[in-house]
């Protein structure tokens, strides 16, 4: 789902699994070791991830002293997702104050998980990881929306935890344009 932006990708569905707070020269040591554990330290540069880094900040952290209305423009600051600390170095996941997202748009990112997967099943730990975190969740949030999902969806797909194996099973396709559709309809 993330994996088109891998700096976020990065962010939430990894250094997220280490730590809930952090600074940028975290998010950057974090990158640098993670590209020179892939073999892909060449295409490391530290000015562009500063710059980079700094920009996925601006896309989600609200200004703590506004300039301008630009500071505002961003729709992902909406999600509130991360947080500034008072003196404004350190920043962290908002697991309990973030805005809780629409069943359709998490549908809609597990079938773009799905269609990365290939398969018509795809485990809870692929979901949590991959979407979940995208979104700042909590186990306990992730499957109660698969839950959910399995009730709404019952004709298409069924969540299962069977002697501590979880996973999502798809019945039938169902089309993710369809899902957006049902989402904006709603909005």
């Amino acid at each position: 789902f993330a994996r088109e932006a891998t700096l976020y990708n990065m962010l939430f569905c990894g250094l997220q699994r280490e730590r809930s707070h952090f600074d940028r020269s975290q998010v950057i040591n974090y990158i640098k070791l993670k590209l020179t554990e892939a073999g892909k330290q060449y295409v490391y540069n530290e000015n562009t991830a500063k710059k980079d880094i700094g920009v996925l900040l601006q896309n989600y952290v609200l200004p703590r002293n506004s300039q301008s209305n630009e500071d505002y423009s961003s729709l992902l600051i909406d999600l509130n997702l991360i947080r500034q600390d008072s003196e404004g170095y350190n920043y962290y996941f908002n697991y309990e104050g973030k805005i809780k997202i629409a069943l359709e748009v998490f549908m809609y990112a597990i079938l773009c998980l799905k269609e990365n997967v290939g398969d018509n099943t795809i485990s809870y730990e692929d979901i949590q990881e991959n979407v979940g975190l995208a979104f700042c969740m909590q186990d306990h949030e992730t499957i109660d929306y698969l839950k959910q999902l399995s009730q709404m969806y019952s004709d298409y797909l069924m969540y299962s935890d069977n002697s501590g194996i979880r996973m999502l099973q798809f019945i039938k396709e169902i089309d993710k344009e369809t899902i957006l559709d049902k989402y904006y309809a709603n909005i």
